[in-house]
């Protein structure tokens, strides 16, 4: 089929045959159509200025197409699906729309007002956003009414999910389809920063009395490099995240326990330098917590860059995909040279659900966990420093298993992969002791323990247990 000559070559064509006299060519009318498909008519009003006129009148008609077609008789009738379609997908909508709100009214999320296609802040229902009340809810439903899905940004909660209308396929199974796809973003170039840049200052008193009072000395803070910076007009704390001494990232601490952190920045381990070719790795949660670790007279420590996760995922992505255990990836050659490495992190559920996700990612074969000791009668140390704060540096060297009896755990604590001898005269109670203490831990911790004791009867090691 010949290409369609356009407007202005039909133009162009009229003023030829005017014979090169001047004259305007005005275009009247372009009607396209709608009988043969692809066919279109241009009519155009050729004035001519001068005697010279064309025979037949004022007009030049210009018709692309074979045939020419007739024009039905009688009105031409107009059809609205259009209108009626657009009007089905606007109740279809509606209807959508209210049952995602009867859903989430069933979670427990009752806004005062429903906001569709935007992010809407309010109270989780879950947590009721801690102490401080915060909105920390986030919810978003879609303008069609396909999904809401919303997501408690509170570390301690992390409560979030999805509901959709009737008839849907699955949000998980279409998420899963895209996040198996790999990432193609994997270089990244992270921004590079120095103390200049980020106008770091040595910390003043007060804050070195801060870190005085949790039993952190002015040595360790000098050694790790903590420092302090002004932001907005106040005084944060600067924990500097170096690699072969050269500044890679930085965390801000307020005194009241806000974080920030810098961007476009390469995620690592703090303290990386300090467990450089070292067999024994500790990893704990917090930095302050690195420094209480030190002060009891463990360097080869590092914490993670990052809070723990609320709970344990369900699966383990791809390392491309890992963005927030990135930093172990980063610091894999670090990590790679251990052959032990103990899982330090806080005692409440969230610093449990942390030792879980760094021992499946590091291999839990080499991965061990501390217990935390009892600062009083009731409650149990939360981290590292609780225990320097309230049982001093003797109780981080020393730690292990408590025994079950308190006048033996200030010179004895079950440590595992250490060899443990029990000797005595005959008769003295080793067997008896041994029994004994393995209850006592099997009572606390749930440890299981196979026994060969070629001397003691298997009825009465049973009965006696």
């Amino acid at each position: 089929m010949p290409p369609r000559p356009s407007l202005q070559l039909l133009l162009g064509m009229a003023a030829s045959t005017a014979g090169g006299d001047s004259c305007r060519l005005i275009p009247a009318r372009r009607r396209l159509s709608a009988i043969a498909a692809g066919a279109h008519r241009i009519r155009l009003l050729h004035s001519f200025s001068g005697s010279r006129r064309l025979s037949g009148g004022h007009e030049v008609a210009c018709c692309v197409r074979s045939v020419p077609a007739s024009r039905p008789a009688g009105p031409v009738a107009i059809h609205s699906s259009s209108v009626h379609s657009t009007e089905d997908y606007r109740k279809k909508c509606e209807e959508r729309l209210r049952q995602l709100t009867e859903k989430l009214e069933k979670e427990g999320i009752c806004p005062k007002e429903w906001r569709f296609g935007t992010f809407q802040r309010m109270m989780c229902p879950m947590c009721k956003g801690g102490s401080r009340k915060e909105r920390c809810l986030s919810v978003f439903i879609r303008m069609d009414g396909v999904n809401t899905t919303w997501n408690c940004f509170r570390s301690t909660c992390g409560w979030k999910g999805y509901v959709q209308p009737d008839g849907f396929p699955k949000l998980s199974q279409a998420k899963h389809d895209q996040d198996s796809k790999p990432n193609v973003a994997v270089n990244k170039v992270y921004r590079k920063i120095c103390e200049q840049d980020l106008h770091l200052e040595p910390l003043c008193n007060e804050l070195v009395t801060y870190f005085s009072v949790r039993m952190i000395s002015a040595e360790t803070l000098l050694r790790n490099s903590v420092m302090q910076r002004n932001r907005k007009n106040k005084i944060v704390i600067a924990f500097t995240y170096k690699r072969d001494g050269v500044l890679v990232d930085c965390k801000y601490r307020k005194v009241s326990k806000k974080f920030l952190q810098e961007a476009n920045t390469e995620r690592i381990l703090y303290g990386l330098d300090d467990i450089k070719l070292a067999r024994d790795i500790i990893i704990v949660e917090g930095e302050i917590d690195k420094l209480s670790m030190e002060e009891a007279g463990y360097h080869n420590c590092v914490s993670v860059p990052h809070g723990a996760p609320p709970r344990v995922s369900r699966k383990l992505p791809h390392k491309d995909q890992d963005k927030k255990y990135q930093f172990l990836w980063n610091c894999k050659d670090y990590l790679d040279s251990a052959t032990r490495i103990i899982l330090a992190t806080d005692a409440d559920p969230p610093g449990q659900a942390l030792a879980e996700e760094l021992a499946r990612r590091l291999g839990k074969e080499r991965c061990w966990r501390v217990n935390w000791p009892k600062k009083n009668e009731k409650e149990v140390c939360k981290d590292a420093n609780e225990v320097l704060m309230f049982l001093g540096p003797q109780s981080l060297k020393r730690l292990g298993v408590h025994t079950g009896w308190k006048s033996m755990d200030e010179l004895y604590k079950v440590v595992p992969v250490e060899l443990t001898v029990v000797t005595g005269v005959p008769n003295s109670g080793k067997s008896e002791w041994i029994d004994a203490l393995m209850c006592n831990i099997n009572d606390q911790v749930g440890w299981k323990f196979v026994c060969a004791q070629w001397k003691t009867r298997s009825g009465s090691m049973l009965g006696s247990s």
